[in-house]
């Protein structure tokens, strides 16, 4: 069994017995409630129920109503923990991925990208751009409709170095010979060196981006 199976196979045991534990509480309340209202109803008047044994019962009563609870935020809990696992990731450390996207971070003088076009082109540039939108360097891309890798150095078309954090997109630009604009598919590459749990689920760290599960396209190394 694979780890993701085996966590969703967990996940759905965590839900069933949750389920189960949470039918029996509320069938217990109820039943405690029925009980209490009934002892209050066919009480004696002359010998009405003593205060310390009512006390006790409502202290029962406060017990189950929090054990309910209780039960409630756990299960919230468990179903939180289980959709943004983190344990069907964890086997990406330490390898290279590739994941939809195309913006990365300069990192060690170096970034890098896949791309490919919707059918074979004419022509074919490979532009950086940074996050003002700016061509910052751009060259000749591959012509045909296979998937090509681009690793870039992070030096200008004038030679200039950039430093590193700075985020840069790729943008192929392809055109038929008729000059009809072609779509093109890019994708992020780099190793995964941690795992981390955000607002909106588990995503993979790379050098230079962050990747979710539903983007990853494969592993390349």
């Amino acid at each position: 069994m694979t780890t993701s199976a085996l966590a969703s196979a967990t996940s759905s045991d965590n839900s069933t017995r949750q389920a189960t534990q949470q039918k029996r509480l509320t069938e217990n309340f109820d039943t405690f409630l029925t009980l209490l209202t009934a002892q209050l109803q066919n009480q004696d008047p002359l010998e009405p129920l003593k205060a310390n044994e009512f006390t006790q019962q409502l202290v029962q009563f406060s017990s189950v109503e929090q054990a309910l609870e209780t039960n409630k935020l756990l299960g919230q809990l468990v179903e939180a923990s289980g959709a943004d696992s983190l344990t069907p990731l964890v086997g990406y450390i330490g390898k290279t991925v590739a994941a939809e996207g195309d913006a990365m971070a300069l990192k060690d003088s170096q970034a890098q990208w896949r791309y490919q076009l919707e059918y074979p082109a004419k022509s074919v540039e490979l532009r950086v751009l940074d996050d003002l939108g700016r061509t910052v360097y751009s060259q000749e891309g591959q012509t045909t409709n296979n998937l090509h890798e681009f690793k870039w150095d992070g030096k200008t078309t004038d030679g200039n170095q950039l430093e590193d954090g700075g985020v840069y997109r790729l943008q192929v630009i392809a055109a038929d010979s008729s000059g009809k604009s072609i779509d093109a598919s890019t994708q992020i590459v780099g190793p995964v060196r941690a795992i981390e749990s955000g607002q909106d689920g588990a995503e993979l760290v790379l050098d230079g981006a962050k990747a979710k599960r539903e983007q990853l396209v494969g592993v390349i190394g």
